[in-house]
């Protein structure tokens, strides 16, 4: 039998004032989400998440919006320090 994962994408900042995670999920969402379907895919993940600060709106909504009928959901996470690492 083949054991099924769940993989978690982090997608949260490791401090207040960085915004590279950020700023590359609102630029390139689809890329980051054929990553994500690779990862998936090789690690035989049965679930999907990418977690985000709630914060963190653009991001949010760049990555709901290229998700659309893929099998992964986002999470938002509460805002609090620390939490990226």
């Amino acid at each position: 039998t083949t054991e099924k994962y769940s993989l978690i994408i982090n997608g949260v900042e490791c401090e207040p004032y960085l915004n590279s995670d950020h700023r590359l999920m609102v630029e390139r969402p689809r890329e980051i989400l054929k990553g994500v379907e690779l990862l998936a895919k090789a690690s035989n993940a049965e679930n999907v998440y990418i977690a985000i600060e709630e914060n963190k709106l653009g991001a949010i909504f760049a990555m709901e919006r290229a998700i659309e009928q893929l099998p992964i959901k986002v999470v938002r996470l509460k805002t609090k320090y620390p939490q990226g690492g």
